[in-house]
């Protein structure tokens, strides 16, 4: 499974957390195995990104964990580099599994963001790997704050893993689930809105305002963010990534394809004619 072009990748960050290549060849083999058959098999949508976790206090004094995209350009001490999260800047599994156990075998003092003050950061958590959006085929969709504490999932969240049936896993929090689907955005579409926030959903769809859920947010995003990837598969729903069986419950909470800005007349027509059968 693994080509020798990485083979000194893996050598060189083995030492770097002191482990044997041996033990960190199969540990990657163990993770590729976690992921759906459509991100091992589908070349055009299985880019991947490492990301790295750190905590920021902010002046409340309450903690909140952020997780930084960051990039390999072929040398290990650039690895903090931020970036957006485009397809550009995405890497084969292989290396985003790699680079992630060097962000958790080696935690910097201080990772700098342009703009912030380094004196309200604090050393990190360690970090991991995700999959990247970019309109290529791969869709996710994240609800935060919908497991309560006895493990139970809220009303929104079961409507979307089972009308979408496709794969879910829960958050690196425990508290979330990403759904992924196979859909991208028709040609000269773009999603009306990525982000329904709690405050969002009580105001324009009281009927879906759980107020045991009361911190709950659903996001939906087709091009330009990435979701961090556990493996930490959801029972009962399916291996692998499909596309979605319905968009009814996506529909009912005011997601919808709308042209792109600049769009002609005609090229609207046609462009929500396409976006009417995608979702039929």
């Amino acid at each position: 499974m693994i080509e020798e072009r990485y083979n000194e990748l893996i050598r060189q960050i083995a030492a770097a957390i002191a482990t044997s290549t041996e033990e960190l060849t199969a540990d990657i083999e163990a993770e590729f195995a976690k992921l759906p058959t459509m991100l091992q098999k589908e070349p055009g949508i299985n880019s991947f990104i490492p990301w790295y976790r750190w905590t920021e206090k902010k002046q409340d004094g309450s903690e909140r964990a952020t997780k930084i995209p960051c990039s390999p350009s072929g040398s290990l001490s650039d690895v903090w580099r931020e970036i957006p999260a485009k397809k550009e800047n995405t890497v084969h599994f292989i290396q985003a599994y790699l680079y992630s156990r060097l962000l958790n075998g080696t935690r910097p003092e201080i990772i700098h963001r342009e703009g912030q003050t380094a004196g309200r950061r604090t050393a990190a958590e360690g970090g991991g790997y995700g999959v990247v959006f970019s309109n290529s085929g791969l869709a996710g969709i994240d609800i935060d704050h919908c497991i309560n504490d006895d493990g139970e999932l809220s009303r929104n969240a079961l409507d979307l893993i089972y009308s979408l049936d496709s794969y879910a896993e829960y958050s690196p929090s425990g508290k979330g689930i990403h759904i992924l689907v196979a859909l991208s955005a028709p040609d000269g579409m773009k999603l009306n809105k990525n982000k329904l926030t709690a405050r969002k959903l009580l105001e324009e769809h009281g009927d879906n305002f759980e107020p045991e859920f009361p911190e709950q947010e659903i996001e939906f995003y087709t091009d330009g963010r990435y979701f961090t990837f556990t493996g930490n598969h959801l029972t009962d729903t399916p291996d692998d990534i499909s596309a979605p069986g319905t968009m009814e419950v996506l529909d009912s909470l005011g997601f919808a394809f709308i042209p792109k800005d600049g769009a002609t007349a005609t090229e609207r027509e046609r462009t929500a004619a396409t976006a009417l059968d995608t979702m039929q």
